[in-house]
């Protein structure tokens, strides 16, 4: 919903940036009768990073820092076979990633890190949909889907023959 950034190219091959950034996701009504309506999930994003090419362009080196500040966060479920969408309370996310991409001769790789802390900043009540009962999700629970580490990485060589070409590739 709109983004705020600037770069300063320190040279050709090396960049710096700042973005703040406003995420929406709009809310709506339930299908299940007598469940409230859910309000729209809004996102606040600071991100710092930089972006770099080296070795005659072969080697590509980004990273960034970012915080991330969430607003009635929506959990979709099904309560008696139907969706349902209910917002909990907000979140906080501290994060950092780190992309390594190369490509010499015929050899390319790939190495991706990131770190995540994501949990909520203030607790919240919700309804368990499995036992239809009041659920409390206290403050600094984790947020779903947010794991603390994240790593792949990859590696392929392109094979040229007259008519084409073939890359088999090894990813992780």
């Amino acid at each position: 919903t709109g983004k705020l950034g600037a770069n300063l190219h320190v040279t050709d091959d090396l960049m710096y940036y700042a973005t703040i950034s406003k995420g929406y996701k709009a809310g709506g009504v339930n299908l299940t009768l007598g469940t409230p309506d859910f309000k729209p999930e809004k996102n606040l994003v600071y991100e710092l990073g930089m972006k770099s090419t080296m070795l005659d362009r072969r080697l590509r080196i980004n990273g960034n820092l970012f915080y991330s500040d969430y607003t009635d966060i929506q959990f979709s479920s099904l309560f008696n076979a139907l969706p349902l969408t209910q917002n909990a309370a907000s979140g906080e996310s501290v994060g950092a990633e780190l992309e390594v991409t190369g490509r010499f001769g015929g050899w390319g790789l790939n190495f991706g890190l990131g770190y995540l802390d994501a949990g909520f900043s203030k607790a919240a009540t919700i309804v368990n949909t499995v036992t239809n009962t009041a659920q409390l999700v206290p403050k600094g629970a984790d947020l779903p889907f947010s794991p603390g580490v994240t790593l792949n990485a990859g590696i392929d060589y392109v094979w040229s023959f007259a008519g084409g070409t073939l890359t088999p590739r090894l990813q992780w």
